[in-house]
């Protein structure tokens, strides 16, 4: 839905996008490797609005480094450290500064020239014995968020702009195995989050300090090894969450898939996504002089069923075996990253 029916929400686009990058691989010794890269991201991006004949130019440039450390001292114990760094450029949509409603009373109007963010990450990971993975993942940078702004008329203008700075400090603990001589397959994942954000956005002012836990258990039962029968489904919850400008209740779902395998590689399945579920999800905002609340259903039940029939297996496999002894080098180098 537009302002002007007689006008087309027409926004064409063009991006170029250039990333040389160069590593450094050093191994101190069969148990301590290093990694020093550098990547060079160069960005155009180009738009024409048609309903107006505005044109949208963006030049980014951004050296992004990485730096990766990794001790091995044997088979049952790993610890990686890690720093990455990130921009967060703008997706084309949101290059597109023509207005637009969504409701009478509501529309998006985006600021195409806003700041991209440049976000840093470290983390640190330690893997026991293969089934025990722990990692903590400390992010900074600047923010960006969609803010509603009460505007003249009674109107509400919706634009995604940069704030302040956002500080995350993350911890993960994830186990998996397998039992009965593989037959049954567990994976759980329990992940924390605080999150601190701080500035401001003409009247707005963004002081924001959250945690929120997200929780997962995905399975997989071999019911028959004979006939080929598999059951498999996860379990997901995720806590309330407080944003820059929003706040957002909890959420769950639970889903079940049944596998049957054949000869050659065919099989057949039917999955139900989301049998159990919250049916709505709400966020909400509340200030003085302004009161937002959305209710959305996005995760649907759903039955789907298909077979899948792989083609030219003998070929592939074939293929693998003449090219093993010349890829296993770097197949060990892939590991050991």
């Amino acid at each position: 839905m537009i302002n002007d029916t007689q006008l087309s929400n027409c926004f064409d686009t063009k991006e170029y996008y250039i990333a040389p990058y160069a590593t450094y691989t050093r191994i101190w010794n069969p148990q301590f490797i290093s990694i020093v890269g550098i990547r060079t991201e160069v960005l155009y991006q180009h738009g024409i609005q048609h309903a107006t004949g505005e044109h949208v130019n963006r030049h980014e440039f951004a050296p992004v480094p990485t730096f990766t450390l990794a001790y091995t001292p044997n088979k049952s114990h790993q610890l990686v450290y890690a720093l990455t760094t990130k921009k967060l450029t703008p997706s084309l949509p949101q290059l597109n500064p023509f207005r637009y409603y969504i409701s009478p009373t509501v529309y998006i109007q985006q600021d195409p020239y806003t700041k991209a963010p440049l976000i840093w990450i470290q983390s640190l990971q330690y893997t026991l014995k293969r089934h025990y993975v722990f990692s903590l993942n400390y992010i900074t940078g600047e923010g960006i968020n969609s803010f509603r702004m009460p505007v003249e008329g009674g109107y509400t203008r919706i634009i995604t702009r940069t704030f302040g700075r956002v500080h995350l400090l993350n911890a993960i603990a994830n186990w998996n195995n397998s039992f009965w001589n593989d037959r049954i397959y567990l994976n759980a994942s329990l992940q924390g989050t605080f999150n601190r954000s701080y500035g401001h956005f003409q009247e707005y002012n963004v002081d924001v300090s959250n945690f929120s836990y997200n929780a997962s258990l995905d399975w997989q039962v071999q019911l028959s090894q004979r006939y080929g029968w598999k059951l498999d489904g996860n379990i997901k919850y995720r806590s309330k969450k407080v944003l820059a400008q929003e706040h957002s209740d909890d959420w769950y779902t639970v889903s079940l898939g049944l596998t049957k395998q054949f000869k050659n590689g065919i099989s057949a399945y039917i999955n139900g996504n989301n049998l159990i579920n919250k049916d709505h999800s709400r966020s909400f905002l509340e200030t003085e002089t302004y009161n937002f609340y959305s209710w959305s259903k996005t995760y649907f039940r759903s039955v789907s069923i298909g077979v899948s029939i792989p083609f030219g297996r003998k070929k592939v496999s074939g293929a693998g075996k003449h090219t093993n002894s010349s890829s296993s080098l770097a197949k060990d180098r892939l590991k050991a990253e």
